[in-house]
């Protein structure tokens, strides 16, 4: 060992082989020895993975070709899904400049006063007519504020007209039964009966109350300032007028209210 190689009887080349004192300096060979098989085993692996492609010439590019129509595919699918819909854009707001203020307020039209009805109509005032009270000549505008309730010549109304005298005592509003022609010494003797001396009779001599169409008993609402507030044609038992009439007792609307008692 170390010097001249020996020969074998069997036949073999001549070999020089080195001993070493110390075996860690084979380690180096070691090393490489495992290297060299682990690069092998990676040789052998990548042999079994692409051996069946290189098989058949057409595999390979057939594959290449699919993959590469896949990723365009899954490409534009993310773009036209991801992309917004033109509804949905909000549009662009376009700000107008700020003007400065003027420096006088433009002038306003001024209101148009609205017209008022006219006499014997609803809203407007009474008539401009005389009546009779006692054979005594009576303007009709004097009878306000008050309830007008224009009896028929012939009527059998003694229940309508007793509540109707009751509502217009409850809220302080006079009431005047009103007829004309032969009917009017029937209304004296209604009178007499509801209202215990509190009812006027007034005698329509001229039929003015008329304009208002009356149907039946009609109950015609006459506020402070001579205009007619509301009418009731066909007046039948279990009318309530009640509201209506505290509105005529509304001050500066209605009769004045009687002092209370002592």
């Amino acid at each position: 060992m170390g010097g001249e190689p020996e020969r074998d009887e069997g036949g073999l080349p001549p070999v020089d082989i080195e001993i070493p004192d110390d075996a860690r300096e084979l380690d180096r060979d070691v090393h490489a020895y495992y290297r060299e098989l682990r690069a092998q085993r990676r040789r052998r692996r990548v042999e079994r993975i692409i051996t069946p492609f290189t098989r058949h010439g057409m595999v390979v590019p057939v594959i290449a070709g699919t993959l590469a129509l896949t990723l365009f595919a899954g490409t534009m699918l993310t773009v036209i899904t991801s992309a917004p819909e033109p509804s949905s854009v909000p549009a662009p707001r376009i700000t107008a400049p700020i003007s400065a203020p003027a420096s006088t307020p433009p002038s306003t039209p001024p209101s148009t006063p609205q017209a008022t009805p006219a006499a014997g109509k609803l809203g407007g005032p009474l008539p401009t007519a005389a009546v009779w009270i006692d054979n005594k000549q009576t303007p009709l505008s004097g009878l306000s504020p008050a309830v007008l309730a224009v009896v028929p010549p012939v009527c059998h109304c003694l229940v309508t007209l007793r509540q109707l005298t009751e509502q217009a005592a409850a809220t302080q509003v006079k009431i005047y039964f009103v007829g004309t022609g032969s009917g009017v010494k029937q209304l004296a003797s209604l009178a007499a009966q509801v209202g215990h001396g509190t009812v006027q009779v007034v005698d329509d001599r001229h039929n003015v109350l008329a304009a208002y169409r009356p149907t039946g008993v009609t109950a015609i609402l006459v506020r402070s300032d001579k205009a007619v507030t509301s009418i009731h044609r066909g007046v039948i038992p279990g009318f309530s007028f009640r509201a209506d009439l505290e509105r005529l007792a509304a001050p500066g609307a209605g009769y004045p209210a009687s002092p209370a008692p002592t």
